[in-house]
């Protein structure tokens, strides 16, 4: 570090505190609370492996977007609750279509993700945020 500089007075650190810790923070959380509602909540007929890169994928697909993508509408001057409903229903729509294109891609086209798959997407998704909101309620986000 440069004399008389804080490391945390450096744009970097800036950045990586204000931006980077609380996205790994929120996708690890939500990686887990969904983690926990599919491994229980999706067909049984998916091994354990497909549950787990269920877990991992499906957010690492849409968290950047919720997290980083949605909440610049407020800057055109969209009130939280709008551009927060749309960000939680890109979530599991666009989650269900990927699970789908995973099951099918796994059985070479001979098999397609259920009803039950698509609602096991659905309640994760509603379980996160639900927790999510909590938390920043509690001020504990």
């Amino acid at each position: 570090a440069c004399a008389g500089r804080s490391a945390a007075a450096h744009p970097a650190a800036v950045t990586i505190g204000a931006t980077v810790l609380p996205f790994a923070r929120d996708f690890a959380l939500t990686v887990l609370i969904e983690g926990v509602v599919l491994w229980f909540a999706l067909d049984r007929r998916h091994d354990r492996g497909t549950k787990l890169l269920a877990a991992w994928w499906l957010s690492t697909c849409t968290l950047p977007i919720v997290h980083f993508v949605f909440p610049m509408l407020a800057q055109l001057g969209w009130p939280r609750w709008a551009w927060v409903t749309w960000a939680e229903i890109f979530a599991p729509a666009a989650e269900c279509a990927l699970f789908a294109t995973l099951v099918s891609a796994q059985s070479g086209g001979e098999r397609k993700a259920s009803p039950r798959d698509m609602l096991a997407i659905v309640l994760a998704n509603l379980v996160s945020f639900g927790l999510g909101e909590l938390l920043r309620f509690s001020g504990l986000s």
